[in-house]
């Protein structure tokens, strides 16, 4: 009976060591990927079944002692997810997150931790319309495209829409006001930008060229996200000193007007590169004008010009600067630094 009993447990000795020696012992996570994905859940309405092999990529690691598997690929669009924990930072191995088509209303900041390791990452459709978005997002786009790839509604600024309203009232008879309002609103461009704790979109080109426009109003001063202004061929006379209040504005065409005059407040726009204002009748150029150092084309050809500042002499010095004094009555009274442009300039109209 001792034999037997003894026989036996030899056999169940050696039947255990075998069966540990060829079996594979079992592989997890990494530790700081599980927590990731043990927070994913807890912080969302989804479950450990809802993340299939689909939904993770995973890869083997071996350290050395012991094999992990860390998250390489994170598929989670359409999941449903309200938030994505900031352990996220910890996935070190990962170079695909899709999280599109969700309800995250905002991003964690830890994600630029990882962002540069990242060969594809996609937000679009989800609920984030707040201003605070990582800054690694955003310096990769605009912050329009990224707002427009959300489900945000983003309310024009008030004061800009004031300004279309200001330009039909001084200019247009009331019963054409609801057609100009689309017709205009279609020919000017607006962009999403955060404003303290809100987003909201602001006008930054004007193309309303031949709308037989003879009046711009003082609200222009209140478009100050404003880059571009066209406004060619039509009849307007004065251009509004408080122009100068518009520090981003880098475009100016305003040729084929009536214009008489250069405002003052024109030397304010630092950033101004192209100014077009031929076709008009200006008889002098405000010697402000010297102090446009962005400045790369200056056009007042076909005026009515009998002399030029001797500020202009300091746009000489502005790379690759190109200025057109073509067609006026320029024949004396100019500095000696612009003799050769002077005399290269056709159509002079001198005694």
């Amino acid at each position: 009976m001792n034999k037997f009993l003894i026989l036996t447990l030899i056999i169940l000795f050696y039947s255990c060591g075998t069966e540990n020696s060829t079996s594979p012992s079992s592989i997890g996570y990494y530790s700081d990927d599980q927590q990731f994905i043990d927070e994913l859940i807890e912080l969302n309405d989804i479950t450990a079944d809802d993340l299939t092999d689909y939904r993770i990529t995973k890869i083997e690691v071996d350290s050395g002692i012991v094999s992990h598997y860390r998250v390489e690929k994170l598929y989670l669009g359409n999941l449903g997810l309200d938030s994505i924990p900031p352990s996220i930072a910890k996935l070190e191995n990962l170079n695909v997150l899709i999280l599109t088509d969700n309800n995250l209303h905002f991003l964690t900041e830890s994600i630029c931790d990882i962002y540069n390791g990242l060969d594809s990452l996609e937000v679009s459709n989800n609920d984030i319309c707040t201003p605070s978005v990582p800054d690694c997002i955003i310096n990769s786009m605009t912050i329009s495209v990224f707002y427009e790839n959300q489900q945000c509604v983003i309310i024009p600024d008030e004061e800009d829409l004031d300004f279309i309203e200001d330009l039909i009232s001084e200019n247009w008879n009331d019963t054409a006001a609801t057609e100009l309002i689309t017709e205009l609103n279609n020919l000017t461009t607006w962009e999403t930008f955060t404003e303290g704790d809100k987003i909201t979109s602001r006008i930054t080109e004007i193309r309303y060229d031949n709308k037989g426009i003879m009046s711009i109003p003082i609200s222009l001063e209140d478009l100050d996200s404003l880059e571009r202004i066209e406004l060619q061929e039509n009849q307007i006379e004065v251009i509004p000193n408080i122009i100068g209040n518009l520090s981003r504005l880098k475009y100016i065409t305003i040729q084929k007007n009536n214009i008489t005059s250069i405002p003052a407040r024109i030397g304010e726009l630092k950033k101004l590169e192209v100014f077009k204002i031929y076709e008009n009748q200006l008889t002098e150029v405000h010697q402000n004008i010297g102090e446009l150092s962005k400045l790369i084309s200056l056009n007042i050809s076909h005026n009515e010009l009998v002399s030029l500042p001797d500020s202009m002499c300091n746009l000489l010095s502005n790379q690759g600067i190109q200025i057109s004094i073509d067609n006026n009555k320029i024949c004396n009274d100019y500095p000696a630094c612009l003799e050769e442009l002077v005399s290269n300039s056709e159509g002079q109209d001198c005694p």
